[in-house]
């Protein structure tokens, strides 16, 4: 008797264990792993929104709050949305095209897009997109990171504006650094030392194009 009653704890002790290892401990540490990773997504500086497909098109499932504060919409007044809304009526869009392609594809994808915020105003998001897939290799979800680059893409195009002018523009331009070694000139500078191009100027002394008979250079050169 005292041996089947030891052999039945020991069966369901067994059991036990075997039960914690194979389904508590992996379900314990799924959630720990999950709360990280909610953590971790929810206090990302870029935005993320989480898709997946409903009566034939892509449909927001989760946002995270740095896309909240990028566009200005809570997270109810989106899931269950397109994403398509976020373009407004600038749907023309080249790039557009090439993610709409990339998805019918099940491909990642990367596009400076134009988007609109709730209030209307622009902003330009480099979108990265990504297909997510189960063990047959099906895409079930589609992540997209939102990253608002419009004080870059500002910057951007006030310099390629400044480099234009300088460019195209009648006023010689050149320069150079503290030891007056050229780094850069501009076409008028090019045609009014007599050469073909900044191949011939880049690196070498800045002095050597001045004229060493102008008071104003020889002053410059002493100083």
């Amino acid at each position: 008797i005292w041996t089947g009653v030891v052999d039945a704890l020991l069966l369901g002790w067994l059991s036990s264990m075997l039960i914690y290892a194979w389904v508590v401990r992996p379900l314990k540490s799924a959630r720990d792993q999950n709360s990280l990773f909610n953590s971790v997504v929810s206090n990302l500086s870029v935005g993320v929104v989480v898709t997946a497909p409903q009566d034939g098109e892509l449909r927001i499932t989760a946002v995270n709050q740095a896309f909240s504060h990028i566009t200005g919409y809570a997270p109810e007044e989106v899931i269950g949305r397109h994403p398509r809304f976020m373009q407004g009526d600038d749907t023309g869009q080249p790039a557009l095209q090439k993610t709409k392609n990339a998805i019918q594809h099940g491909d990642a994808d990367r596009a400076l897009v134009r988007n609109y915020r709730k209030d209307g105003t622009p902003f330009w998001n480099n979108l990265h997109l990504s297909p997510v897939r189960n063990v047959k290799g099906e895409v079930v979800n589609w992540v997209g990171l939102i990253e608002d680059v419009t004080e870059q893409e500002g910057l951007r195009t006030r310099s390629d504006l400044l480099q234009r002018a300088v460019e195209q523009g009648d006023e010689s331009v050149c320069v150079f650094d503290a030891q007056g070694i050229i780094e850069a000139v501009n076409p008028s500078y090019c045609h009014a030392v007599g050469v073909a191009d900044e191949s011939e100027l880049v690196g070498k002394s800045s002095w050597l194009w001045w004229d060493d008979t102008d008071p104003a250079t020889e002053e410059a050169m002493t100083s």
